[in-house]
């Protein structure tokens, strides 16, 4: 596991670099997309990477480079931390405590698998304190993961916070080194 992340975090950080001068030259517009949002008056973009083609398309580019908050994407990279630095293993039980929580799905014990799936906040608020600011500081920036950040008041709502940002290019080149490594 070990060598996986150290080399998805040498990638990421090589071509994290790259990504605003390769934007403009990869990107197909999509034009029948911008009609969905205007019709629903939604400021919004799409992103889709071609992963043969080696192309992205999709339809508002400048704002596919804006920065937003990372909101249930971050459970891959958090999840990722937590095992890496071994404060969970894919054994582990995350005990719900009886709180009501936003959402039904939340109320039970889950293991990471069945808390990802329902993406589930608590349990990931939860991962991202045993994991601690150090750490969690140390591998967002080798993962070159957005401009996240973290401090001691907001170490389990980062992701959730607005002053956390990450671009769609960004997502994509994460996952996309991910799943080549």
């Amino acid at each position: 596991m070990l060598g996986k992340i150290w080399m998805l975090i040498f990638c990421v950080s090589i071509f994290s670099q790259s990504v605003k001068s390769e934007n403009k030259k990869n990107f197909v517009e999509i034009k029948n997309i911008a009609p969905v949002f205007e019709k629903r008056n939604v400021k919004g973009s799409f992103l889709l990477y071609d992963y043969q083609k080696k192309e992205f398309s999709g339809c508002n580019l400048k704002r596919c480079n804006e920065g937003f908050s990372p909101a249930s994407t971050f459970k891959i990279p958090n999840t990722l931390i937590a095992l890496e630095t071994g404060v969970i293993t894919t054994d582990t039980i995350f005990k719900w405590n009886g709180e009501k929580r936003r959402y039904k799905r939340w109320e039970t014990d889950m293991n990471i698998f069945q808390a990802y799936k329902v993406s589930n906040v608590p349990v990931y608020q939860g991962i991202a304190r045993m994991i601690g600011l150090d750490r969690m500081q140390y591998y967002i920036r080798l993962l070159h993961y957005g401009e996240m950040d973290i401090r001691a008041g907001n170490l389990d709502k980062f992701w959730l916070e607005e002053d956390s940002k990450i671009t769609q290019f960004q997502q994509i080149y994460f996952l996309l080194q991910l799943y080549e490594q």
